[in-house]
């Protein structure tokens, strides 16, 4: 019976996340629409930019990286030549002109969408994990087996330790 409800409630919050990532990149996926400011001349019609964003939830962030629907800004505006963009969903990138363009304006009408970021999926399933592994430790407690609590309980923060250090180290190198 105690198997059961373990179970029970492992795959009721598995199922609760993934309609929760489901959720953020269908919202992810539709368009929206943003401009281009902080245009700053390099060389010979070539600009920097960083895209802005209309909408205040849905933009670049911890959650999101952002993706311009480059071919149709291409279309809209025939004085730009060509688009690149930062990698990983950065919202800055360089654009190439065919002829100058006045960097205290704004280009508007810029779609876009957005994508989650690797680091959410991967902190969904840690979450996940650690849930699973704090219903086992209560399964464990209720049966009066402290040890193999204790044991448990070391393995999961010298885990979440590894996992937080990685990320740390990951982005100082």
């Amino acid at each position: 019976m105690k198997n059961k409800k373990t179970l029970f409630i492992c795959i009721i919050s598995m199922i609760f996340t993934l309609i929760l990532l489901a959720t953020f990149v269908i919202l992810g996926n539709i368009n929206r629409i943003g401009y281009l400011t902080n245009i700053k001349h390099i060389e010979n019609n070539t600009y920097s930019f960083k895209i802005n964003y209309y909408d205040k939830v849905f933009r670049n962030g911890d959650v999101y990286g952002v993706y311009l629907n480059i071919d149709k800004i291409l279309k809209d505006n025939s004085f730009i030549k060509e688009i690149k963009m930062g990698e990983n969903g950065s919202p800055f990138g360089r654009l190439i002109t065919t002829e100058p363009i006045d960097t205290n304006n704004k280009i508007d009408n810029i779609q876009y969408t957005l994508k989650i970021k690797n680091n959410v999926y991967l902190y969904a399933f840690i979450i996940y994990l650690f849930l699973i592994f704090l219903f086992y430790i209560f399964s464990i407690i209720k049966e009066n087996k402290l040890i193999l609590a204790y044991i448990s309980l070391l393995i999961i923060i010298q885990i979440l330790i590894y996992l937080l250090l990685y990320d740390y180290f990951r982005i100082v190198s």
